[in-house]
């Protein structure tokens, strides 16, 4: 009765495909959302993740990340972050010179609610 039994194997099967279901489902759930979003101006918003790369790279970040004990986490979230920058753009549909102005008029405050919704504290 000491062995690993059926179920064990079932639990860490149902586990990784839900891990896999979440990085594809969040890779395509981000290129859809951003390739509809656009901006006064006929400016708009492109992401062009590729599902295996971003597999790849969360697969291996998760094996680094318990190999060294949690102290290449970050080293793993800058690389994520990196693919995702990397293969997100903006393309204009004109001069920017509209939303720079409407940015600078409305102040701090939306940049304030950005650094929220982005999880950054500067503790101000």
């Amino acid at each position: 009765m000491g062995g690993v039994s059926l179920w064990h194997w079932v639990v860490v099967a149902a586990y990784l495909s839900v891990f896999l279901a979440g990085v594809f489902y969040r890779a395509g759930v981000r290129n859809v959302a951003f390739n509809a979003t656009g901006l006064d101006g006929g400016h708009r918003l492109v992401s062009r993740l590729g599902r295996s790369r971003v597999l790849w790279i969360a697969v291996s970040n998760v094996v680094v990340t318990v190999a060294t004990l949690g102290l290449m986490r970050p080293w793993a979230a800058v690389r994520t972050w990196d693919y995702m920058v990397r293969h997100t753009a903006l393309v204009p549909g004109g001069p920017l010179d509209a939303i720079v102005g409407a940015a600078g008029e409305a102040g701090n405050v939306a940049s304030a609610e950005y650094l929220d919704l982005a999880g950054v504290d500067l503790g101000l």
